[in-house]
């Protein structure tokens, strides 16, 4: 199981992105109570949305005539697109990195072959060891099971990977036994991830939960030496800043419009997930030039970042956190990040 222990400088540019996060679907077989597409296509209900499969492929052309490497199939679940296989199929004889990212649900013995042949990556997201928990907050039946069986079933795939939403109230306690099962299954790469908040639940951590949580995770590595990331920005101010710093993913220096391209199911061309503002069509604009746009430097220089951040010996590893969190919480990029307690570790941070 990957992990890293890296000092992280998130003053990186790129080019070109690393990826672009195609949103192939707004369907879904799950109704997950955190769902980030509760901020966008899913506020009020989940109607099905996608472009046709020579659009989608007009898409993966784009991408591959820009220079960028790799795509990402996301949605929704991009395995309820009866022509997944096919653009997979199609991206691949592009010379493109193919990443599906999927709950699992579907992915049965042959479902699982195609799996392995047509990508490079899959991420099969994984809350909890509770069934009970799972199937309350997804409503479906048998999920845990369900995805136990779809790690079986991807065993050969290049690379597995598996995502972990703090939500579950219990996590910190089943930590140990989760990472039994990534390794049981060869999962290449897993990591935890803050939970975004949706405008129904603007605060969805308490400060109690992150600390529990960090602390678990030092204690993991101290006894074991496996290091299990928090992959997604999570201001190092939160709670123990040096013990944090290590733990965080290196995929945080590449989060928020800093290395990733995000297409929604109509083909906009999105800031993030998370943030619906536009930045461009992918059948009428040049994605370069989307991708060098004034809205996305902004986010990614310093504009948005508070003074007090910019003051603090750490400003480069962590960069303030989460402006996106910022965005839906306060309406504005340039906020404190609400898990942000630079008060709370001065000594540590400031001069």
């Amino acid at each position: 199981m990957k992990g890293n222990n890296i000092m992280i400088n998130r003053n990186v540019e790129f080019e070109v992105p690393r990826e672009v996060c195609f949103e192939s679907t707004t369907a879904c077989n799950c109704k997950c109570s955190f769902c980030y597409n509760q901020n966008s296509f899913a506020k009020k209900e989940r109607i099905k949305m996608q472009l046709s499969t020579e659009e989608c492929k007009e898409i993966i052309d784009k991408v591959h005539n820009a220079g960028i490497k790799r795509i990402r199939f996301t949605g929704g679940e991009p395995l309820m697109r009866e022509d997944i296989f096919e653009l997979a199929e199609y991206a691949k004889n592009k010379g493109l990195d193919t990443v599906l990212n999927t709950n699992g649900i579907l992915i049965n013995e042959e479902i699982g072959k195609k799996v392995i042949e047509l990508f490079d990556i899959c991420l099969v997201s994984f809350f909890t060891c509770s069934s009970e928990y799972l199937e309350n907050i997804t409503n479906v039946k048998d999920i845990y099971e369900l995805k136990l069986k779809a790690l079986e079933n991807i065993q050969g795939c290049k690379q597995i990977w598996c995502s972990t939403i703090i939500r579950d109230p219990n996590l910190v306690n089943d930590l140990y036994d989760m990472m039994h099962i990534m390794e049981k299954y060869n999962v290449y790469n897993w990591f935890l991830l803050r939970t975004n908040p949706i405008e129904t639940n603007k605060t969805p951590h308490t400060f109690e939960e992150i600390e529990e949580i960090v602390d678990k995770l030092i204690e993991i590595r101290e006894k074991t030496g496996r290091i299990i990331n928090i992959g997604n920005p999570t201001p190092l101010c939160t709670y123990k800043p040096l013990e944090l710093m290590k733990i965080v993913d290196d995929g945080v220096l590449y989060a928020e419009a800093r290395s990733k391209m995000v297409i929604d199911p109509l083909g906009n061309i999105v800031v993030d997930y998370c943030i619906r503002d536009k930045i461009g069509n992918v059948f009428q604009d040049d994605l370069i030039k989307c991708w060098k746009s004034e809205k996305l430097e902004e986010i990614r220089g310093d504009k948005y970042l508070p003074e007090t951040c910019k003051k603090c010996k750490l400003v480069n590893q962590c960069r303030g956190g989460s402006r996106f969190a910022t965005k839906i919480v306060y309406g504005e990029y340039g906020h404190m990040d609400p898990l942000a307690r630079p008060e709370k570790y001065k000594d540590i941070l400031f001069e």
